[in-house]
């Protein structure tokens, strides 16, 4: 379904686009930076991943990532949008649908990986501004948490209604 990763370089470079780091699933480790380097520096064991040296590292290479998906779908939208004009290659705009499916499999990949997936992904070049306020993403955070609870406790309340049930049938069962 998707080239190899040997051919994932060459499509990168193709379309004008920094390499993708193919070896990444081979040399890193989950949580950011390399397999040797957290040897390394860890006397042989396995670095911190909750380290906040390794969450910069880890936000850095998703902004990265973010970055090549972004202009991949630009691309790729701009080949389908001039799709019918003269000079126009088609192959080139299926190049880039391949390599922006590979992008986003990748992303999907690196942010379920880090742990940076859970977080909001706020963009850079945002105004500060804009950005929602700590009152704000608490009160969102405190209404889903009460939902959420609400649900669970539904849920417990449901399953202790079948359980009684299903206890008095048994007990009737019992007695027969």
């Amino acid at each position: 379904m998707f080239p190899s990763p040997s051919s994932q370089t060459s499509l990168y470079s193709s379309l004008g686009f920094p390499d993708v780091p193919v070896s990444f699933h081979s040399q890193h480790t989950p949580f950011g930076g390399s397999a040797d380097h957290q040897q390394q520096h860890s006397g042989g064991g396995v670095g911190d991943p909750n380290s906040p040296e390794v969450f910069k590292q880890n936000v850095n290479v998703i902004q990265q990532q973010l970055v090549r998906v972004q202009d991949l779908a630009r691309s790729a939208l701009m080949g389908i949008e001039n799709a019918y004009h003269p000079g126009n290659n088609p192959v080139q705009t299926s190049d880039y649908l391949v390599a922006l499916r590979q992008a986003l499999h990748l992303l999907a990949d690196l942010l379920r990986q880090s742990g940076v997936g859970a977080l909001p992904m706020l963009d850079p070049s945002t105004p500060l501004e804009s950005l929602p306020s700590e009152e704000k993403l608490l009160a969102e955070t405190m209404r889903s948490i009460e939902v959420q609870y609400a649900q669970q406790k539904r849920i417990q309340e449901s399953a202790g209604t079948v359980f009684n049930l299903l206890g008095s049938v048994d007990q009737a069962v019992r007695r027969a």
